[in-house]
């Protein structure tokens, strides 16, 4: 380890950054492809589109994602997508929150 040169430490970096960037990308674009599929069925299905369709989007996502992994994980997933789905839908709606005080 300590008789490394810096080509082969930088070679290392680099292959591991793009094996695990592929790995991620791979994760975050089924996230999202599962997430628009959900919100446009649920706008489609409800006729409207508002926040309650964003948090129930990113709930079955979550389930959805880890459905094979057994019902532990695919509830812990659940319940991730709706911590971040009901986050981001409190953050947007900022100003609704205000005018209501």
């Amino acid at each position: 380890m300590e008789n490394q040169t810096s080509t082969y430490n930088r070679t290392q970096i680099l292959n591991s950054v793009l094996k695990n960037g592929a790995r991620l990308s791979n994760t975050f674009g089924t996230l999202s492809v599962y997430y628009c599929m959900f919100g446009i069925v649920l706008e489609k299905t409800w006729g409207c589109e508002d926040k309650l369709n964003t948090i129930v989007a990113g709930t079955s996502t979550g389930l959805l994602y880890k459905a094979s992994s057994g019902l532990r994980n695919c509830g812990i997933s659940g319940l991730i997508g709706f911590s971040l789905a009901t986050a981001y839908t409190l953050v947007t709606s900022k100003n609704k929150i205000k005018e209501i005080e």
